[in-house]
């Protein structure tokens, strides 16, 4: 590579990983086109200098990653640098610590699964633009919505394909329904059956972890109401993942409301041989820790602050 070229290279780098321009922003900076920056940036990752901008090496983090793979038999931890940043710019560099390792086991993958949320909608932001014309995205559970329909399952399912150019599936049934015997003539539609197996035997899910705060993204979008929230409360719900709720040892909650879910349960996620979630900032900790305890993870992307708060709370 001709040093003009690697100083140019280098300097997209740093302007998108270490300080948060998106593509569009840099194509717009260099006079050039997404797809110039895209293929750039993709050849960083080839010639192996993306790494610096991911993995911060300190002993802090990196004994903070080992001893929650130790106790929590997880596959992997990665664990950004929260130390007097804010909760953006955490977010940031959690999304792009997952679309890194994501990107990097590519080739392992015929099939993804994805819940909903805010953290999944942030980190498909940062994946690169490449082709993988073998990968098959799924959604794990319903996608339609009145409000904030990019955060939605199936919305987020397109966005992926539309990265990755693949194919992908669309579960057409609200996530939460009105009543139980309207989840099962659902889930019973041959349309809706199929992309429920198909969620079930994915090679990677993807996950967000919700927690039970008055500010959760559950109400935020409409799902959890105030009747549904106390009554969770009182059963000892700590979060979700894909709206089915557990408690503090990460057993599920046995209530009305996870039974009007449509989407992969809590048991079906266990025998996924590698599910990854994304979660950040301290109002997670009960939550993160509940799913830990029940075992429905096994890579984790986290920041320092909740996984040092995690760790003292176990």
């Amino acid at each position: 590579m001709e040093e003009i070229e690697k100083v140019n290279l280098i300097q997209i780098l740093t302007l998108h990983f270490a300080e948060g321009l998106t593509q569009s922003e840099i194509a717009r900076q260099f006079g050039v086109s997404n797809t110039i920056i895209s293929r750039k940036i993709n050849k960083g990752r080839k010639l192996g200098l993306v790494k610096y901008f991911f993995k911060d090496e300190t002993a802090y983090t990196v004994n903070l990653e080992r001893t929650l793979e130790r106790q929590f038999s997880l596959q992997e931890v990665i664990v950004v640098p929260s130390f007097g940043k804010d909760l953006s710019m955490i977010e940031y560099e959690a999304a792009k610590a997952a679309a890194f390792y994501v990107t990097n086991n590519l080739h392992h993958l015929k099939s993804i699964g994805l819940t909903w949320g805010k953290a999944l909608w942030r980190f498909i932001q940062e994946l690169p633009y490449q082709d993988n014309k073998d990968l098959h995205i799924v959604p794990l559970c319903g996608g339609i919505g009145a409000t904030n329909l990019e955060i939605h399952s199936n919305a987020l399912s397109l966005e992926m394909a539309r990265h990755f150019s693949c194919n992908y599936s669309q579960l057409y049934a609200p996530a939460i329904t009105q009543s139980f015997d309207l989840k099962n003539q659902l889930s019973s539609l041959q349309a809706i059956a199929d992309i429920l197996e198909k969620g079930r035997s994915v090679d990677l899910a993807i996950v967000g972890i919700g927690d039970i705060t008055r500010a959760s993204t559950m109400r935020e979008v409409g799902y959890l109401k105030k009747n549904s929230w106390d009554l969770l409360h009182s059963l000892g719900a700590v979060g979700d993942i894909g709206c089915m709720y557990f408690d503090n040892n990460g057993i599920e909650i046995q209530s009305k409301f996870n039974k009007k879910v449509v989407g992969i349960t809590l048991s079906s996620l266990k025998n996924i041989k590698n599910v990854m979630a994304i979660a950040y900032g301290l109002q997670k900790k009960d939550a993160v820790l509940g799913a830990l305890k029940g075992q429905y993870i096994n890579t984790l992307v986290i920041d320092s602050d909740l996984a040092a708060a995690i760790l003292t709370a176990n």
